[in-house]
């Protein structure tokens, strides 16, 4: 089957194209914002270029939308360019008079990584405690409401978005996304208030619908977001350390937030791990210091009904131990 096809060296890159049956790529490592990037674009076939690969919840939201993912050996990668045309069959791929051989990766748990994702998390805890309040902000920012609602391009599930809704209609929070997750907001007919982050997952699209900003400046000074955003754009600047999503919380607790919903936010190892992360230092610094203000919509309408179902049933149990004790109690006395 003949294919045009995208090289994607960062999977990112996706957000800017369309019209693309197969994209070729290079990730051990497939998580819910990839995969959702990748049904958004309704992308046909996945050319994988890899010796082994983790087994994440994207995979399986992959293949079960039908869509092919083949895998070649990690040493092809090269061999493409950046666009053309490929035929693939069951068997092999075919490109520039060269053949390739379809190849079977190591396939590899998530939770291997896990013990070493924990050890780096508490080695950087230490080195980056005293680093939560150097938190500089700059430029043209704007101002928010006691409460924020800040969106994230991670998971999320319809329950998550009806929430999320219900909370805007009844608490008009200031609504703040971190960077691709304006896409989700403004999918879903959400204006954002403002965009934080070091713009790598935005869209151009966005960009033209969105005037505010504030970029995420690294410690070092470097802030490469800015080359994305036009001069005519409200522009700021937080300079601090952690992740665009950590930036955007503490953004919002420095302008006076004193509650904060997240929607789509890495909140637990896995997570983190499938998002390429070595650790999540910064992020458990800032629950530890300010999750007090923090609620995080992931799950929140079936958690209520796991909760309430389990309250019934110890209500229920512990009557029929009630119950129980007494009528033991009642024999024991007229015996």
């Amino acid at each position: 089957m003949l294919c045009n096809y995208r090289k994607l060296s960062i999977t990112k890159e996706l957000k800017n194209y369309s019209g693309i049956d197969c994209i070729i790529i290079n990730q051990n490592i497939i998580d819910f914002a990839i995969t959702e990037m990748i049904l958004d674009k309704k992308v046909k076939k996945i050319i994988n270029c890899v010796d082994y690969i983790y087994q994440t919840k994207g995979c399986g939201c992959i293949c079960k939308n039908g869509i092919e993912m083949v895998y070649l050996e990690a040493k092809h990668f090269k061999e493409f360019e950046n666009c053309g045309i490929v035929s693939i069959t069951r068997h092999e791929v075919y490109y520039n008079k060269k053949c390739f051989n379809l190849s079977n990766p190591d396939s590899k748990a998530i939770d291997s990584l896990i013990e070493g994702f924990v050890w780096n998390t508490i080695r950087y805890m230490d080195k980056e405690k005293e680093l939560i309040n150097t938190i500089e902000i700059s430029g043209r920012t704007k101002n928010i409401k006691p409460i924020s609602i800040i969106i994230s391009r991670g998971e999320y599930g319809k329950e998550d978005i009806r929430y999320l809704k219900k909370i805007i209609k009844e608490e008009n929070p200031s609504i703040i996304c971190v960077d691709g997750g304006c896409d989700i907001a403004l999918k879903y007919k959400l204006l954002p208030d403002m965009v934080i982050g070091d713009m790598d997952s935005i869209s151009r699209t966005t960009i033209q619908l969105t005037d505010n900003f504030v970029i995420h400046k690294y410690l070092n000074g470097i802030c490469p977001g800015l080359i994305r955003i036009p001069e005519n754009k409200n522009i700021g600047f937080i300079k601090c350390f952690g992740t665009s999503e950590d930036a955007a919380i503490l953004y919002c607790i420095k302008k006076g937030s004193s509650k904060i919903y997240t929607l789509g936010f890495h909140i637990n190892t896995v997570d983190y791990i499938e998002k390429g992360r070595k650790g999540m230092a910064s992020s458990l610094l800032i629950r530890l210091y300010y999750g007090h203000i923090i609620t995080d919509i992931k799950g929140v309408a079936r958690a209520s009904n796991r909760m309430l179902y389990l309250v019934s049933s110890a209500a229920i149990l512990l009557i029929i131990l009630y119950i129980s004790f007494f009528t033991k109690l009642a024999i024991r006395v007229f015996k």
